[in-house]
């Protein structure tokens, strides 16, 4: 019987890739933030707060994969995550963590768009 490890791993172990942008579990106060979303219907506030309380782009998809009851749908895949991601950045855009999402090229909107003002 031959053991070895997946591939990625041996890959991983010798530096030859990098796992650390692979966000599966939230922080502990991206949970939290996101539970407390979860529990209510309307939860406007609480979303903005997971903004300020998930401490990267990764963090606040992890978050939210972690608890999908935050949004509307069952399961979120990275790209469904993005996507609401944008949503909120469009009435969050001064939010940090919406700097982030613009730089990596995951928001459809410029984060100094004049528009976005009248959108509230």
């Amino acid at each position: 019987m031959n053991l070895r490890p997946p591939a990625f791993v041996t890959l991983a172990a010798l530096g030859l890739i990098s796992v650390s942008g692979c966000a599966s579990v939230p922080s502990a106060s991206c949970d939290t933030a996101f539970a407390s979303a979860s529990a209510k219907l309307e939860n406007d506030a609480e979303l903005f707060e997971t903004l300020l309380e998930c401490n990267s782009v990764d963090d606040w998809v992890a978050g939210l994969k972690a608890n999908p009851a935050a949004g509307s749908l069952i399961t979120y895949s990275t790209d469904d995550a993005h996507e609401f991601l944008n949503l909120i950045c469009i009435r969050q855009p001064e939010a940090e963590l919406c700097a982030e999402a613009s730089s990596r090229g995951i928001l459809d909107f410029d984060l100094d768009d004049p528009r976005l003002r009248d959108l509230d």
